[in-house]
């Protein structure tokens, strides 16, 4: 099951996950018409290269989440290529980095049925070891609309503090504070009428790699 751990280079405590999956209801509920939700995270262990999948997004309800075998209802982001959710991370030294090289995508799932949206390709370097107490933020902006949603990505690859982290999750700008544009206001069909997203939603399949959550949260922008 998912730890709460405490890292010797760091005041806070974080959650890790290793193929496990981390959800929790809104305070506001579906109530939203535009949202901010981001993640601040570091990968446990260095010298290490890895494929796997992880997700950052609103699903609904906690009974059948993303990774759930009927999800009722998501919508979400993850690290990985276009093509499919997996994502290959590689490990360089000076100073320690892991790159990914299928960038961020947007993606959505109902029931057993994933479906790939707006994504952005490019090769990233992220300063995000936990190890070596580094870690980095991603973020995704959601707006409702009919019948197409519009969805955008940002992301701080350098190390991060609480406060980085914080200021950019609910400062109401774009790109946020010190983050990176990668998805830009693309649209994606999408609607609720499976279910109205109200929980967020963080999956993470890598048992060899555990990802280790500082920070997640939500900020409605508008209701």
């Amino acid at each position: 099951m998912a730890e709460i751990i405490y890292w010797a280079g760091f005041t806070d405590k974080g959650l890790t996950l290793s193929n496990e999956e981390f959800v929790r209801s809104l305070s506001v509920g579906s109530n939203w018409s535009r949202i901010r939700i981001g993640i601040h995270f570091g990968f446990r262990t260095a010298f290490l290269n890895f494929s796997c999948v992880s997700v950052l997004g609103l699903c609904s309800g906690k009974t059948n989440p993303f990774n759930a075998g009927s999800t009722t209802n998501f919508l979400g982001m993850n690290w990985g290529s276009e093509q499919s959710a997996t994502a290959n991370w590689t490990y360089f030294y000076g100073p320690p980095l892991y790159d990914i090289s299928q960038g961020m995508t947007v993606l959505k799932r109902v029931g057993s049925t994933t479906t790939i949206g707006p994504y952005y390709s490019g090769d990233e370097y992220w300063l995000c070891n936990t190890d070596q107490n580094y870690r980095a933020c991603a973020f995704m902006d959601i707006t409702k609309g009919s019948p197409n949603w519009t969805v955008s990505a940002y992301n701080i690859v350098t190390n991060t503090t609480t406060a980085t982290f914080l200021g950019a999750l609910t400062t109401d700008t774009v790109p946020p504070p010190g983050a990176t544009t990668r998805i830009n206001a693309q649209t994606f069909a999408f609607d609720e009428v499976a279910g109205g997203l109200d929980t967020l939603d963080i999956y993470h399949n890598s048992t060899v790699q555990p990802l280790d959550i500082w920070y997640v949260g939500a900020a409605r922008f508008a209701v």
